[in-house]
């Protein structure tokens, strides 16, 4: 896994690459947020294995780890399978 800071309009982020899939994560002192998740590669299980890892990482480090992403079915499917907390108004109601 490749991991390297970026800023994206003006927010620093950690992107964590891992095979076809690259993931942007904001963190602070609690917790982890993916702000954005993609696979060059869909259907081979990179972003599955990618969300499994990002999930350990945070949870090892005692952060609440979730994802504010606009998702499609498929990320959503992955985040549902995995437990990982969604932020979005949809969930939240």
């Amino acid at each position: 896994m490749k991991i390297e800071p970026v800023t994206v309009l003006g927010m620093p982020l950690i992107r964590y690459t891992h095979k076809s899939c690259t993931a942007d994560v904001a963190e602070d002192t609690g917790w982890a947020t993916v702000y954005f998740i993609a696979s060059r590669e869909q259907g081979k299980g990179h972003a599955t294995e990618l969300m499994r890892e990002l999930k350990k990482i945070y949870e090892k480090k005692g952060k609440k780890f979730g994802c504010t992403v606009d998702l499609n079915p498929a990320i959503r499917h992955i985040c549902d399978k995995l437990n990982i907390e969604i932020y979005d108004k949809e969930y939240d109601q």
